[in-house]
């Protein structure tokens, strides 16, 4: 229910949720690649480059 407030309360403020699209994927894919690594016996996954990618990057690349 936290999540969708802020949702709901971003939308109705005109700003940004936190955590907004980019952190939400980046959130995921830290979980993903953790499973990914203890399933292959703890090996170092690297992270996508969009995880890398600054956020003033991302916007200004549309």
């Amino acid at each position: 229910p936290h999540l969708v407030h802020e949702f709901v309360s971003a939308l109705v403020e005109g700003r940004e949720p936190y955590p907004n699209a980019r952190q939400s994927a980046n959130i995921t894919c830290v979980g993903i690649l953790a499973h990914e690594s203890a399933m292959q016996g703890g090996k170092i996954m690297q992270m996508p480059d969009f995880t890398m990618e600054k956020a003033e990057n991302a916007i200004s690349n549309k």
